[in-house]
């Protein structure tokens, strides 16, 4: 109960937190990391359950998401590409007067919040 009560007095209004606070300041729970260990002691299980439904599921899409599964635990997802460009699909230009009056917006800002 002192917990919530601690919690009410560092909210801002509106129910935000002030800068530098944290609604967790405690981190993750253990109980997360017990239960994750707990887990991975079943791992070979659940690959070989994988392998069992990608090889002979009753259905392609089971068969699909086992082997999808299979292969994201060994190689990894694949990692996706992101294109970026400017107006039209053409190159972003940036001027070095923009990116300057920028910095200097976030650094008023970050003076602004700094005690």
């Amino acid at each position: 109960m002192a917990d919530l009560e601690n919690k009410d007095k560092t909210k801002k209004r509106r129910g935000r937190w002030k800068p530098g606070e944290s609604g967790n300041p405690g981190g993750r729970p253990a109980v997360a990391k017990e239960i994750r260990e707990l887990a991975r002691q079943y791992t070979d299980v659940a690959i070989e359950a994988l392998r069992s439904i990608a090889l002979s599921g009753k259905n392609e899409s089971a068969r699909v998401a086992a082997a999808q599964a299979l292969l994201d635990r060994g190689y990894g997802k694949p990692k996706q590409g992101l294109e970026v460009s400017g107006a039209d699909g053409g190159p972003i230009e940036v001027s070095t007067a923009d990116l300057v009056a920028k910095a200097r917006a976030l650094v008023a800002q970050v003076d602004k919040h700094t005690p």
